[in-house]
This record gives structure tokens, sequence and C-alpha cells, in this order.
């Protein structure tokens, strides 16, 4: 009866992590998309740590050029917009979990959740953090902070959950909130939260459930119009999107004229849904926009537009001192999530014969 419970298991974590996310292992392999850096993650633990503003490092620079090749574009235009709706991040118990959970006369799994979410929604410098299974009537099932005010600390908060769905969370302030902002989600199980008296201690184990999916629905277009001032050139536009989120169904536009204008919309080919991220280590989920222009001497230039939202396993020693209901987290192990969405833009210069005339 308990290997017939086991086998099951086995089939229903298989079915759960293959059959309804998208491939995301290949995003890893594009430097358009590449996961968080060392200075990256530096720079994150450093904010909620010491209290300062997160200002993430970009992964790409601008190419230095001679004034005089910067100049050709002169008068020429770009114009890239982007929207990303509100993140759930998707917690499922871990395989392990729901095989050491088994026993005969029990459900299997029912010790644990199916799953329960943290959405994620930002509006002018405040976050929404809501629970989809707080534990109790008391607990507070939303976090609701600030993170656009310079002095202000770090702001930490621990959200019981049902059946061990507990997490703490971390939200740094922001240098530039609208286009960089963070949090630490760390999925934990309390215990000693309980015990009267203030001061007294708590600790925190490893939790059953893991990030497994994450979701967001995103807006883009990007439009470009080169000043030749006379002569023809030729202008390109390409929008890239994560493997993870729906695929443009025009995602290139061209040109070549007296003044060129090349435009792409966002116009996804499926309806967006949840991507994987367990088993991995690091995800990367957004869009890429690049407007291209060259002149008939051959000389290019590539414009490129980054919005993403970026997703880190940690397993390092938590870097914050939780405090909940006046008592101290003494103990604390188990692995985080450092969540990122970043936007920049950043330039590239080449020559290359001009296939036009």
């Amino acid at each position: 009866m308990q290997r017939s419970i086991t086998l099951k298991l086995v089939a229903l974590a298989a079915v759960i992590l293959v059959t309804p996310l998208r491939a995301q292992s290949e995003d890893a392999q594009d430097p358009l998309f590449a996961p968080l850096g060392v200075p990256q993650i530096d720079d994150f633990i450093d904010a909620i740590r010491s209290n300062v503003r997160l200002n993430t490092p970009p992964q790409h620079v601008t190419q230095a050029v001679d004034g005089d090749i910067a100049g050709i574009w002169a008068g020429s235009k770009s114009k890239v917009e982007s929207l990303f709706g509100d993140l759930t991040l998707r917690f499922r118990p871990k395989t392990e979990a729901l095989l050491s959970s088994g026993s005969p006369g029990e459900p299997a799994g029912s010790k644990f959740l199916d799953w329960f979410d943290l959405k994620v929604s930002v509006q002018e410098g405040r976050m929404f953090i809501e629970h989809s299974a707080v534990a109790g009537r008391r607990d507070a099932a939303r976090l609701v902070t600030r993170f656009d005010r310079e002095k202000d600390p770090t702001r930490l908060a621990f959200i019981p959950g049902q059946k061990g769905s507990g997490v703490y969370i971390a939200v740094p302030i922001a240098k530039s909130p609208a286009t960089n902002w963070g949090i630490f989600v760390c999925p934990r199980e309390a215990s000693g939260l309980e015990k009267g008296g203030s001061g007294t201690g708590f600790e925190l184990s490893p939790s059953s459930y893991e990030l497994s999916e994450a979701s967001f629905s995103a807006q883009a277009s990007a439009d470009g119009t080169m000043a030749t001032s006379g002569p023809k050139g030729r202008i390109k536009v390409v929008m890239n999107v994560s493997k993870g989120l729906p695929q443009p169904k025009v995602p290139v536009d061209e040109a070549v004229s007296i003044l060129p204008n090349a435009r792409v919309l966002y116009v996804p080919d499926t309806a967006f849904d949840f991507y994987r991220v367990a088993p991995f280590s690091d995800v990367q989920q957004g869009i890429v926009s690049m407007i291209e222009m060259q002149n008939r001497a051959g000389y290019i230039r590539r414009q490129f537009f980054s919005h993403q939202r970026l997703i880190h396993k940690s397993d390092e020693p938590t870097p914050v001192k939780l405090v909940v209901n006046r008592r101290q987290l003494t103990n604390d192990r188990g692995e985080c999530y450092i969540v990122i969405e970043q936007s920049y833009s950043w330039m590239e210069y080449d020559k290359q014969p001009a296939s036009f005339q």
C-alpha cells in the first residue's frame, strides 16, 4: 500500500512540473537574458543588510566611441515603452516532502497545500504583497509598504501560512522605484511564535515548499525614426521576448528610405501563463527591444532597451534580523529567493557594408 502511494506521488509530481509550464532552460544561454551576476546579487544583499538604497548595476553598458561617430545619428528618435502586470509567485510542496508525508490511512499530500501564491503589485512607490493562504483571520494576509523613501529602513515582515506555508519578506528601499525594485522572499516553517512574553525568540526552519512557477503579463512597443539628411538609411526594430513569455506575432520591422521608420507592437501569440522556476537556480523573463540604424557609409548604431524580472535562488545565511510580535529571530535555515525588476538601455556600434543604395 505504501509503495503504491509513493509511486502515485512521483507520477503526480512529474505531471505538475512538466505539463502546464513553458520551457525556461534555454534562456540561460541567451546573453540578452542573462542570470543575475555577482555585482547584482551583492548590491541586493548590501541594500537589505545595510539599509541602503537598491541600485542594481546593469549587466550591459554603452560602448564608448568617438564623438563624431555618435553624432551621426543626431536628430534620430527612438521610443520604447513596456509595462509589466502583477507578479504571481507560486509555491508548491517539494517532491521529497510529498513522498515523506504519505502514510496508510492518510490521503497522500494532505499535510500540505497543493500550492499557495504570493502576489506582488507595484504602484507609484508602493508595494502590495498578498499571501493566498494566510494562517488565521487575525493574521495580515497583505503587506503594504513604501519602498521609495530614502531614509526608510528595509521593510521586514513574516506572514504565517496554512499548513506550514509561512514566508518572510524583506523589501529594500529603491533608488529608482520606477525602473528598479526587488524583494527577498523566504518560505519557512515557524516555531516559537505562539509563546507568550515579549522578547521570546523564535526559530524558522526550512520550508516544505519551493518556488515552482511564476507569471505576469506584459505590454510593449518599440518605435524608431532615423534622420539621414538626404541619403537613404536603414532602420530595423527587433523585439526579443524571453521563452517563458508568449512570443510576439510580428517581432521584426525594417525600412529603407530617406526618413526610415519602423515599429513593433507586442501582440502575444498565446495567452500569458505560468513559467517554470524550479528546479532552476536562476530564471529571467522579460523583453529586450533593439533599434538598429545604419547609414549609407555602413555605420551602425544598435540601441537596446531591457525590461526584465529576474529570480535567483540563494542558500546563503540570511542577511536580515527579523522581529515578529516583539520576538527576535534566533535561528534561520533554508533557501530564499531574490526577485528583481530592472529596466535600462545601452548602445553598441558597428560598421558593415550597406546593402541598400
